[in-house]
């Protein structure tokens, strides 16, 4: 109807009431481009005139491209239209588009930003008196947060979060507060983690969210590489590689998952996979994990050239996700004193595999007591020599 009437504000809402709720991508289970098309049709119908209207479709549409290879106009996109609510001095549309630049660009670069804009985001909820606004705010406050190395405050983030889903009586917000929860569990090896994952699973589903089954296979593979148990996942992995070739992180998890299960061929393959796109991932949510899943198989299968072309994007990033556990860390070191073995290294990582298989059969790290069954018998070597 909007188009009949040449009505570019009545296309731009139509547009924006087809967006999820919450500022959320479609799905991340597929790039929406027919929804893209409809934006971009609905911003060009607006103009360039100053509007809450189009920053908001602006914000929408840099989050709709969040798994597309668009980085640098996304990026564009979400910073225009922060501008042009801070123009319109509106509070409340500011916030809508702070929440949106938070979705549209959240990856390890950004992470001094999201500090800022959630901080600010909860500023401007309090003083909205919006308890949607300050679930938003807590919500990726807890992330950042949590990447930035302070639990206590994330923990703290993540129940302000869980306070504000029952309060909001929502599915949309309750299943991503218990998601936020599981994936602290799982991150800390909890003997609950894994029915943890399940349940939210099922409240993800009942309450119809797209992402339900994305969420359930990423925090499953955690669970499944700490028992040592991904052989279980590959096949899941090979599908979700055809299905979802705009999430390139699947592909690099199924070649971690062929490391970790001894299908070194496989894991060549997939691995020369990533490289025939030049290891590239467009910098969203997802970027880190194949970061790390790639890391990981570069380094088991002592690929020099994958490891040169990726270390450029990894030199930035402080730290990644395998070493900051700490069996896998004592078992990293080891390998690289063992590697070198130069006086007093020897007795040193001995240590460490001791330390380290004593806390991966307390977890129940099958895999890792592969690893430092095989680190004892390279030390066992040595001595020999």
């Amino acid at each position: 109807m909007a188009r009949a009437l040449g009505d570019g504000e009545h296309l731009a809402r139509a547009a924006l009431a087809s967006a999820r709720p919450g500022g959320f991508m479609a799905s991340a289970n597929a790039v929406d481009h027919e929804l893209l098309a409809l934006f971009e049709e609905a911003a060009a119908g607006l103009g360039e005139v100053d509007s809450l209207l189009r920053a908001r479709l602006l914000g929408q549409l840099a989050v709709e491209l969040v798994y597309t290879s668009q980085d640098e106009r996304r990026d564009a996109l979400s910073r225009e239209a922060i501008a042009i609510a801070r123009r319109l001095s509106d509070p409340l549309g500011l916030a809508q588009v702070l929440i949106l630049r938070l979705i549209a660009f959240n990856n390890p670069f950004t992470l001094t930003e999201r500090l800022d804009f959630s901080a600010e985001l909860a500023v401007q909820a309090e003083a909205l008196g919006s308890s949607e606004l300050a679930w938003h705010a807590s919500f990726h406050r807890a992330g950042a947060l949590l990447e930035s190395g302070d639990v206590s405050a994330a923990e703290r983030a993540l129940a302000e979060l869980e306070r504000l889903a029952g309060e909001l009586r929502q599915p949309f917000y309750s299943w991503f507060a218990r998601t936020g929860r599981t994936m602290l569990a799982v991150m800390r090896g909890a003997p609950d983690g894994e029915v943890q994952v399940f349940e939210t699973f099922d409240l993800g589903t009942a309450g119809g969210q797209p992402d339900a089954a994305q969420a359930f296979g990423a925090q499953m593979f955690n669970v499944r590489h700490n028992q040592g148990r991904l052989a279980e996942l590959v096949d899941a992995l090979h599908a979700n590689v055809e299905a979802q070739p705009h999430v390139p992180a699947w592909r690099a998890a199924l070649a971690m998952a062929c490391t970790e299960t001894d299908q070194l061929a496989e894991a060549r393959s997939q691995l020369d996979g990533c490289r025939a796109s030049g290891f590239g991932h467009p910098l969203n949510w997802s970027w880190t994990s194949y970061m790390v899943c790639l890391t990981a198989v570069i380094d088991e299968l002592g690929d020099r050239d994958a490891a040169a072309a990726l270390y450029g994007a990894l030199d930035s990033v402080s730290k990644q996700q395998d070493v900051l556990a700490v069996v896998r860390t004592r078992r990293a070191w080891a390998a690289m004193l063992l590697d070198r073995n130069a006086p007093g290294d020897a007795i040193r990582a001995r240590d460490l595999i001791a330390a380290g298989r004593a806390e991966a059969e307390q977890l129940g790290m099958a895999r890792e007591l592969v690893r430092f069954e095989r680190l004892e018998a390279k030390l066992a070597a040595l001595a020999a020599s």
